[in-house]
Parts: C-alpha cells; structure tokens; sequence
C-alpha cells in the first residue's frame, strides 16, 4: 500500500494516521476474507485477532461476515 501525497488543506497528524490505518486495514480484511473464503476461524487464525476483534473491524469497515 502507497501513501498518497496530502492534497488539499492539512488536517491534524492524528486524522490523518487514523485514515492512513483506516485504509490499510480495509485492504487486509477484503484480502483476509477473500484468501479464507470468509472463514472466521481461519481467519483469526492467519491474522493473530481475536474472533471479537476480528467482527469489531469488520463491523468498523462496513464488511459482513458473510458474501
């Protein structure tokens, strides 16, 4: 993943980490999902997150569980 310039006006440090982390977060969940097939417990597996905040993220970035 490739940081983006900053365009536009210049926001606090802290909002733009949490968008940098917001975003990478969302591409490994879609390619967690998508190399488990959606299996939760491969899933928390391979990633090291606890089955509660794996949901908590998949809640977070809008992504069911389910296709």
């Amino acid at each position: 993943m490739k940081v983006m310039p900053i365009s536009g006006p210049l926001r606090t440090f802290r909002e733009y980490r949490q968008n940098v982390v917001d975003d990478a977060e969302n591409v490994y969940l879609k390619e967690l999902m998508k190399q488990t097939k959606r299996n939760i417990k491969e899933a928390c597996r391979i990633s090291g997150l606890s089955r509660p905040r794996l949901y908590a993220l998949l809640k977070k970035h809008n992504m069911s569980r389910r296709k």
